[in-house]
Order: C-alpha cells, then sequence, then structure tokens
C-alpha cells in the first residue's frame, strides 16, 4: 500500500475531482463500481483480518473511509452502498470493527467517517436473508442487541453517523427475525 502521505494527497486529488461532479452526479453511474469496489473491497480485507483493529491490518484506513464518505456526499449513499459486499460472512467482522470504531469516535481518537461506512455497511450486510441467530458466534450479547446498541448509539451522534445508524436501523427493524423478537416494539 501506499505510504500515509502519498495516499492522503492521492485521496485528495481523487475527492477533488469527484466534489466536482456535485451538480449532475449522475455522469458517475456508469464507473460507480469501478470507483466503489477497490475501496470497499480494501476496507473489507481489513475488517476480516482483524475486526477489532482493522487499521493495523490498513494503515490508510481512515483516509479510505473519507474517500468512500466523500463519493456518498457526491452521488448519495443509497447509490454507492449497492455496490457494497453483503455476504453472512460479512456481518460479524464489519460488526466487530463498528463497535471498535465506536469507541474510538467517543473517545475522540479516530475521525467518524470510518464508522459512517461501516455502519453503511452493516446496513447492507442486513438485507441479506439470514437468520441472525443462525451465525451468532456467541457471546456476552448476541448479534442482534449489538446491532441495536451500535444503531441507538449512532443516532445520538452529531456527525452524518447519524444518517448511517438510521439507516442502518431500518434495514435491521425489517428483518424477519428481527420483527418476530418484537424489536421494533421495544424501539418505540
Amino acid at each position: 500500500g501506499l505510504k500515509t502521505r502519498a495516499c492522503r494527497e492521492a485521496c485528495e486529488r481523487v475527492g477533488a475531482v469527484w466534489s466536482q461532479y456535485q451538480e449532475q452526479p449522475g455522469l458517475l453511474d456508469p464507473f460507480m463500481e469501478e470507483l466503489v469496489s477497490p475501496l470497499i473491497g480494501a476496507i473489507s480485507s481489513a475488517v476480516h483480518q482483524s475486526p477489532r483493529s482493522p487499521v493495523s491490518a490498513l494503515p490508510n484506513l481512515h483516509l479510505l473511509s473519507s474517500l468512500l464518505y466523500i463519493l456518498t456526499t457526491v452521488r448519495g449513499y443509497k447509490t454507492v452502498t449497492r455496490f457494497f459486499s453483503h455476504e453472512a460472512a460479512d456481518l460479524e467482522p464489519c460488526l466487530a470493527a463498528a463497535e471498535a470504531e465506536a469507541e474510538a469516535v467517543a473517545q475522540h481518537t479516530e475521525v467518524w467517517s470510518t464508522l459512517y461506512c461501516l455502519t453503511l455497511w452493516l446496513g447492507m450486510v442486513l438485507l441479506t436473508p439470514f437468520d441472525l441467530e443462525s451465525i451468532d458466534s456467541g457471546g456476552a450479547k448476541g448479534l442482534s442487541s449489538r446491532i441495536f446498541d451500535l444503531g441507538l448509539a449512532g443516532l445520538r451522534s452529531t456527525s452524518r453517523t447519524r444518517d448511517a445508524s438510521a439507516w442502518m436501523l431500518a434495514k435491521y427493524f425489517t428483518r424477519p427475525d428481527v420483527t418476530v423478537a418484537g424489536c421494533m416494539q421495544s424501539f418505540l
């Protein structure tokens, strides 16, 4: 990978080019997969390699997340997230990384854009039809309550993480296994 300084400069140049499409973001559509896939692919690889500390596997994680965030501001998160991987195997590593990132953001040691991207990715994974209990590897808290807690904490954020958390929770609450468990009623 690139050294941090070179990566930051490259990300700033790319972000500046993408920002020029603010007026006509649809022009980026034919290239969206080529723009998103390498970024989410690198983030996904780091998350799977080291879920509690993906930055150790990908030192430029926050820069790539910031770049992905810029693309969501230009084109919209709903368009961008369509190109995120969304397999059941992504759920636990993504959730663990998002929880670790949320702790770091709460302690003001990290930027929020990585948590924003991880929360959006989690929302996409939740669209995949599988029972949360069937893939839960155990732990003090179940997957469902961990997802709910992460989303609830994100709703309290003053950053754009709030938007990603609201979207992710919407995906969570519309899952058949979550609806049956009555989680929405307890939330309301």
